[in-house]
C-alpha cells in the first residue's frame, strides 16, 4: 500500500498509524534511501543532483513493492519515470491531499523545510507558497491517478487514518467490520474459526454481531468473566448482546491464577445450570488468560460440550492464551495439568481493552510477545528492540502490530498441529520458555513477590537462551541480548537470583511434573537463533546441570542421556 502526496501531507505519520492498525510493517522510502546512501536526502541532492536521487528512489521502490508494507513515498516519486505504474501494479495507491495553506502550516511547525531540498531555496527567497503551488501543479496529473484520494485538511493524523481505512474498506481493499476490524485471521484445521482484531470505537456492537454470526440460533449465552472485567466491561456489553437476540447468563469469579482449579469449574458449572444454560446454549469467555483457560474447559465439559467463543481483554490473552483451543486448570502439583483441546468458534480481540490494563499487566503480556518474536525471527525481534520504550509505555499502534503478528504466527502453527501431536516440532514450539517459566511461576505463587505468567515466561526465555548456548546451539550473546530487551520492556531479569535462592527446590519439583515430558525426558524447546526453534529431549538432571552458573556446565547433544 503506497501513500503519495506533497511534503507535509502526513504520509509518514499516517503510514505508521495504518501499519499499526493493519499489522503490517511500515517503510519510509526517504529513510531507506538515506540509509543505503549513507547520507541525508539534502546531502544526496547536493552531491549527486536530483536525477541520481530519483534513480535511488526507484531502486528503493522496487524493494518495497515486494512486501506487505505500508510505504510512504516521496512527494515527487509518482511523477518520475514509471514509478506510479509499478506502485499501482503492486498495491493500492492513496493520495493524501492538502491545500497550500495547510501544507505551509505543517511544514513551518513540524519538520521544517531545511531538510527538503526542493523548498529550501524558495523559503530563503521568500516565495515558498508559489514554489509549493508550482510543484503541486507539476505533479497533479500523477496524483490524480491514485486509487483513493483522502483530503487531510482540518484533520489530525488519527482521523486521516480512520478515513483511509474506511475508504479502503468501501473499495474492498481491506476487510473491516463497521470500520473497526484491522485484521481477520483464519485458523484452519478440523474446526476452523476466525480471529478478529478490532481497534475501532464501540467494539461491543461489532463483537455482538460477530457472535451472532459465529453462534447462529443460540439464545442463552453463558458469559464467563472475572469480577474486575465484569465491573469495567460488562455493563456496556450485556445490553448489546440482548439486541442481537442473546439472553446472557453471567458468572464472574475472583480474578487471578488461584481461580484456575477444579473446584471453581464445579462452582461455575452449577451457576450456569441454575441460570438456565442448556444443550442449546453457548459460552462466551470474556476476559484474560485465566478466563479463556477456564471458560474453554467449562465449555468442553459442561453438558458434554457447548460451542464457545472468546473475547480476550489482556495483551497476554490476545497474543497467546485465547488462540488455539488449549483449555485447562491447575492442580496443586503444577499448571494446566487437567484440560482439553477444544477450539472456539470465534476469537475477538478488542485492542481498546488494552488501555484499561494496569501497566504491570500490560508489560507482563510482553513476555509472550517476546516468545513469539524469537519464534518468528529477526524481523519481529528487531521491531521490539527498536521500539522497546514506546511498546513498554503502551503505544497503541505498536501494540496493535504486535498483536496481529503474534496472532498470525500462532494461527499458522496451530493449524498445522491442532492437537500438539507432532513430536519433532509443530505446536510444541509454542512452549518456548514455558518449561522453566511455568516452574518459576508456580514456585513464586505464594511468596511475597509472586510473578505473573508473562514475567515468568520472560525468565524462562533467558533460561532457554542459556541452555541453548551451553548445548552449542545458540550464540552465547543471545542471553545478554534478551536480558537487555526484557529490561527495556520492564520485565524481570533476575534469573540467577531465583534459580540459586530458596525457591530452587520448588522449581525442581515443578519441573518434575512438566506436562510435556515423555517417559523421563522433557521435550525442551531450545533455540539455534531467532526463528530457529529446536526440540531437544532433556531429562531433569541434564536440564538442571545446564542451568548451573559454572563455566564448565556444558555438554554436547551427543552427551545427553
Amino acid at each position: 500500500m503506497f501513500l503519495i502526496g506533497f511534503m507535509g501531507a502526513g504520509k509518514t505519520t499516517v503510514g505508521r498509524l495504518l501499519a499499526g492498525r493493519l499489522g503490517r510493517p511500515f517503510v519510509d522510502l526517504d529513510e531507506v534511501i538515506a540509509i543505503r546512501a549513507g547520507r541525508s536526502i539534502p546531502e544526496i541532492f547536493a552531491a549527486e543532483g536530483e536525477a541520481r536521487f530519483r534513480q535511488r528512489e526507484a531502486e528503493a521502490l522496487d524493494a518495497a513493492s515486494g512486501s506487505e508494507a505500508i510505504v510512504a513515498v516521496g512527494g515527487g516519486a509518482p511523477a518520475w519515470g514509471d514509478n506510479l505504474a509499478r506502485m499501482r501494479a503492486a498495491g493500492p495507491v492513496i493520495h493524501l491531499s492538502a491545500d497550500v495553506k495547510t501544507l505551509l502550516q505543517r511544514l513551518n511547525t513540524a519538520d521544517g523545510i531545511a531538510r527538503r531540498p526542493l523548498l529550501a531555496g524558495a523559503a530563503a527567497a521568500g516565495n515558498l507558497p508559489e514554489q509549493i503551488a508550482a510543484l503541486q501543479a507539476r505533479r497533479a496529473a500523477a496524483y490524480a491517478q491514485a486509487d483513493l484520494v483522502i483530503d487531510t485538511r482540518g484533520a489530525d493524523p488519527n482521523e486521516v487514518a480512520e478515513r483511509t481505512l474506511a475508504a479502503l474498506h468501501r473499495a474492498g481493499r481491506v476487510q473491516m467490520d463497521g470500520m473497526g476490524t484491522i485484521e481477520r485471521i483464519h485458523v484452519s484445521g478440523p474446526t476452523p474459526y476466525p480471529i478478529v482484531v478490532d481497534a475501532g470505537p464501540v467494539a461491543e456492537e461489532r463483537l455482538a454481531t460477530a457472535l451472532r454470526e459465529a453462534l447462529p440460533g443460540v439464545g442463552c449465552l453463558a458469559v464467563l468473566t472475572d469480577e474486575t472485567v465484569a465491573r469495567l466491561q460488562l455493563p456496556r456489553l450485556t445490553p448489546v448482546l440482548a439486541t442481537r437476540g442473546f439472553r446472557p447468563v453471567v458468572v464472574a469469579f475472583p480474578p487471578g491464577e488461584g481461580s484456575k482449579r477444579l473446584a471453581m469449574v464445579e462452582r461455575i458449572a452449577c451457576e450456569f445450570l441454575t441460570g438456565g444454560v442448556d444443550r442449546d446454549s453457548a459460552l462466551l469467555a470474556f476476559g484474560g488468560g485465566v478466563v479463556s483457560d477456564l471458560g474453554g474447559f467449562v465449555a468442553a465439559t459442561l453438558l458434554r460440550g457447548l460451542p464457545w467463543a472468546v473475547a480476550p481483554t489482556t495483551l497476554l490473552s490476545q497474543v497467546d492464551a485465547a488462540i488455539g483451543g488449549k483449555t485447562g486448570v491447575n492442580l496443586p502439583v503444577g499448571k494446566n495439568l487437567v484440560g482439553a483441546f477444544y477450539p472456539p468458534r470465534l476469537v475477538y480481540a478488542d485492542l481498546g481493552t488494552l488501555a484499561t490494563l494496569p501497566p504491570r499487566d500490560r508489560r507482563a503480556g510482553l513476555g509472550e510477545v517476546v516468545k513469539h518474536a524469537l519464534l518468528v525471527g529477526e524481523d519481529m525481534l528487531s521491531l521490539l528492540e527498536e521500539h522497546a520504550a514506546r511498546i513498554a509505555a503502551g503505544d497503541p499502534a505498536l501494540l496493535g502490530t504486535l498483536v496481529v503478528r503474534s496472532c498470525r504466527y500462532k494461527a499458522q502453527v496451530v493449524a498445522a498441529d491442532p492437537y500438539e501431536r507432532q513430536r519433532s516440532g509443530g505446536r510444541a514450539v509454542l512452549n518456548l520458555g514455558h518449561t522453566l517459566g511455568h516452574a518459576i511461576e508456580a514456585a513464586t505463587a505464594d511468596t511475597d513477590e509472586p510473578l505473573q505468567h508473562g514475567e515468568a515466561v520472560g525468565l524462562g526465555l533467558l533460561a532457554t537462551a542459556r541452555i541453548s548456548a551451553r548445548l552449542g546451539l545458540a550464540p552465547a550473546q543471545l542471553e545478554e541480548r534478551l536480558t537487555c530487551l526484557l529490561a527495556r520492556l520492564g520485565l524481570p531479569t533476575q534469573l540467577d537470583r531465583i534459580l540459586n535462592g530458596p525457591l530452587r527446590p520448588r522449581i525442581t519439583a515443578a519441573l518434575g511434573v512438566d506436562k510435556k515430558r515423555i517417559d523421563h525426558a522433557i521435550r525442551f524447546i531450545a533455540l539455534e537463533g531467532p526463528g530457529r526453534p529446536r526440540v531437544v529431549p532433556l531429562d531433569l538432571a541434564s536440564l538442571l546441570s545446564l542451568l548451573q552458573l559454572a563455566n564448565d556446565a556444558t555438554m554436547t547433544l551427543e552427551e545427553l542421556p
